[in-house]
């Protein structure tokens, strides 16, 4: 988590000396949150970076974009819409916590905020390849795009953040010699749909004699989830 700050951090104090002839109306940056500031995860990197930023003399502006409540284009649609009427004069540089976020407001970096220096944190290898796709909860290997080639022509820096699913299963064997069966328990953010795809591809293709269950909310209630955590299924 340091190392990744501290990359962060070198292209924030690189922003301002690209973007020095801006107005002092433009002299912030943007911080866009893909769902909301009331984890833990994202608040630690919240605090780190206004705290940062703000010691360069440049102001930190935040949004809450909350895509998880998005359910059709037109609702994205609305949201960058809001963005441009509160913040007409684009930013030095805007930061997203999660792909999510960035996918909503794509359409602006290819117009109005051209060419503005953009991170995106806690990304994954690969990204829906439509925003249709990402409101639709599509999101496994057929409809995903590798990162990079989302990337070309936009002035985005991707900081990925991995998952050690394999190592992570392997350690499990060891612990547990007799184990058959691999079960994955999350909601249904998109962090948990992309990372439940890359569980269910690294079972198939590294442990083919494990099988794999996905227990999601809300097709299972909470004594359900504490069932299965103790062993008691019925």
């Amino acid at each position: 988590m340091k190392k990744r700050l501290c990359i962060l951090f070198f292209l924030i104090g690189w922003f301002p000396s690209v973007y020095g002839q801006r107005s002092d109306n433009g002299n912030y940056v943007l911080l866009l949150n893909s769902a909301s500031f009331g984890e833990a995860w994202s608040d630690v990197l919240y605090r780190s970076l206004v705290e940062e930023v703000r010691q360069q003399g440049v102001r930190v502006d935040t949004e809450e974009l909350l895509v998880p409540m998005m359910k059709t284009p037109e609702d994205a649609r609305a949201k960058r819409e809001m963005l441009l009427a509160k913040y007409p004069v684009p930013p030095r540089a805007v930061i997203y916590i999660g792909d999510p976020g960035w996918l909503v407001c794509r359409p602006l970096f290819d117009r109005e905020w051209k060419e503005v220096p953009t991170v995106i944190c806690y990304s994954r290898d690969s990204m829906p390849a439509s925003i249709e796709d990402l409101l639709g909860g599509n999101l496994d290997s057929r409809t995903a795009v590798p990162a990079s080639e989302i990337a070309e022509g936009y002035n985005l820096t991707i900081l990925k953040q991995p998952s050690f699913i394999r190592e992570t299963i392997e350690m499990m064997r060891q612990l547990q010699p007799g184990m058959n069966t691999v079960a994955l328990i999350s909601d249904h953010r998109y962090i948990s749909l992309r990372i439940r795809e890359e569980v269910r591809q690294t079972v198939k293709k590294y442990f083919p004699d494990l099988a794999f269950e996905s227990l999601s909310t809300p097709e299972l209630t909470t004594g359900q989830f504490a069932r299965y955590a103790f062993g008691f299924r019925r």
